[in-house]
C-alpha cells in the first residue's frame, strides 16, 4: 500500500473524533506496518509493536465501536 493512501485512510478513520497521542502513536504504526508489506491481518494489531504500545492491543485504546 501506498504511505499516502494509508495516510488518508487514517485521516478518514479519525475524521469523527479527536484521537490522543497514543491512538495516533497506534494508528501510525499501522500505517507502517501496510507500506511496508502491503497488508496485514487483524491478529497483527495482537502482536508487537502493536501490543508493546497498548497491552491488549487496539481494544485498551480505541472504542470498541472503531475496532
Amino acid at each position: 500500500m501506498e504511505k499516502d493512501a494509508a495516510l488518508e485512510a487514517m485521516a478518514r478513520f479519525l475524521s469523527d473524533t479527536s484521537a490522543n497521542t497514543k491512538q495516533i502513536t497506534f494508528l501510525k504504526l499501522i500505517v507502517d506496518q501496510l507500506t511496508q508489506d502491503g497488508a496485514m491481518s487483524d491478529a497483527r494489531l495482537y502482536e508487537s509493536p502493536f501490543i508493546d504500545l497498548a497491552s491488549t492491543g487496539p481494544t485498551a485504546i480505541f472504542p470498541i465501536a472503531k475496532v
